[in-house]
């Protein structure tokens, strides 16, 4: 599920280099204890716009 989040994140990415409508997006890791968290955000709202547990 990791390496999905990553290249969805490459593609994103590479999007952004086109200028394309996903330019804004990121997704964001954080890595606690319990495990590893991830989030998209737009840029262009300033907030994160999903949560999942990955």
């Amino acid at each position: 599920m990791l390496t999905d989040a990553l290249l969805r994140h490459a593609d994103q990415r590479r999007a952004q280099r086109r200028g394309s409508k996903m330019g804004t997006l990121n997704i964001e890791f954080v890595k606690n204890l319990s495990g590893m968290y991830c989030w998209v955000c737009d840029y262009a709202l300033a907030r994160p716009t999903d949560f999942c547990d990955c």
